[in-house]
């Protein structure tokens, strides 16, 4: 990730959210006093918690204690980032973090606006915690750099995990077993466009995300033709050329009928023929 400039939401519950995401099994009250104790600076604030140092105590008024200076917590948590007290879980847990800089603030609904009111597809993330895939995206697809640069200039990103009320009810909505997946939704209908399962790697998912970039989904021409719409079409291709085919084969026997005079021969080969034709008709359509 070398290079790339973070950005962070700066709603501090948001930051509180995002924090106990991370430092799972904490106390809202714990997330606060690390990110007080790094102004709100929540990269700092997570590398200062795994780190294994105690921020600075705060006065009553949940302010910094003046007699520990900001400028102290930075050099202290870099000084003690190689030390061996740092343990082997906790290095881990940063390295894997969510990709905060690519995640919509807002809920499943508020996602779906924003792309929708910017003409931009939808991409939902839906992991676990209990899958290790899940850490995997997050380390070398979603922190790719690539794939960053695509995802932020045109898409909105929504990330949730599947034991959450939204997760599960997302999950339940969209019918989804395999966790993690990756959806790509239409934020206008709410339909779901692509999706892949598990672990996908970088090339994989820019590949995929390349088709999605002519146009946004505003306008059915723009959305990209699935299989099932590519299956639908032959077939109401092959469905008219059928048709067109009965349409001539009983205008042959009705003018053949006329010139034999109505003959009920004829009549009864003509019903057959249409007959005839009619089964076959059905049998090209099954």
């Amino acid at each position: 990730m070398e290079g790339m400039t973070l950005s962070y939401p700066t709603d501090e519950e948001t930051l509180v959210s995002y924090f106990l995401e991370i430092a799972r099994g904490q106390t809202a009250a714990t997330a606060k006093h690390f990110l007080q104790a790094t102004s709100w600076n929540l990269e700092e604030a997570l590398k200062l918690f795994l780190s294994g140092t105690k921020p600075p105590l705060m006065d009553t008024a949940n302010q910094i204690d003046p007699s520990s200076p900001l400028p102290l917590i930075k050099e202290t948590l870099e000084s003690e980032q190689g030390a061996s007290s740092t343990s082997e879980s906790d290095k881990l847990a940063y390295l894997y973090h969510p990709p905060f800089h690519l995640m919509f603030n807002g809920s499943f609904i508020k996602a779906k606006f924003a792309a929708s009111m910017q003409d931009k597809w939808l991409i939902v993330n839906i992991q676990s915690t209990k899958e290790f895939s899940s850490l995997m995206l997050n380390r070398d697809t979603w922190a790719n750099d690539a794939v960053s640069q695509i995802i932020s200039t045109n898409f909105i990103f929504w990330l949730v995990y599947d034991d959450t009320t939204e997760g599960h009810k997302v999950c339940t909505d969209y019918r989804l077993d395999l966790i993690p997946v990756v959806l790509i939704i239409d934020p206008i209908t709410g339909q779901k466009i692509r999706s892949w399962g598990g672990m996908i790697q970088p090339e994989s998912l820019i590949e995929g995300l390349l088709t999605f970039l002519d146009a946004g989904p505003r306008g059915s021409s723009s959305r990209p033709k699935t299989k099932a719409t590519v299956d639908s079409e032959s077939s109401e291709e092959e469905d008219e050329e059928v048709q067109r085919k009965l349409a001539a084969s009983l205008e042959s026997v009705k003018e053949s009928s006329e010139m034999t005079g109505g003959d009920n021969k004829d009549a009864n080969v003509a019903g057959n023929l249409q007959e005839t034709t009619s089964l076959e008709f059905e049998k090209l359509r099954i």
